[in-house]
């Protein structure tokens, strides 16, 4: 929730707009933007994935060998 509640809380302050407020990431942001528009849809007029997970299913099966190391630390964070 730190994202949303950091564009809250800039509506709340008078700093932005709230008819104006778009959301873009990369990666994890890229993620963070996908569970931006899809779980506070009304807070976005817009949102750019770029290169986020969106399925973390063929994401898992497409790692190369070198992440293997990563898998575990990402399941201890997230879950499997």
């Amino acid at each position: 929730d730190d994202i949303t509640d950091g564009v809250n809380w800039l509506i709340d302050q008078g700093i932005a707009d709230p008819q104006r407020i778009g959301i873009y990431g990369g990666s994890y942001g890229g993620y963070a933007t996908l569970a931006g528009v899809t779980f506070t849809p009304d807070l976005y007029v817009c949102g750019v994935d770029y290169v986020g997970i969106s399925n973390i299913f063929s994401w898992f099966s497409a790692i190369p060998p070198y992440w293997e190391p990563m898998r575990e630390m990402f399941y201890e964070m997230v879950g499997d």
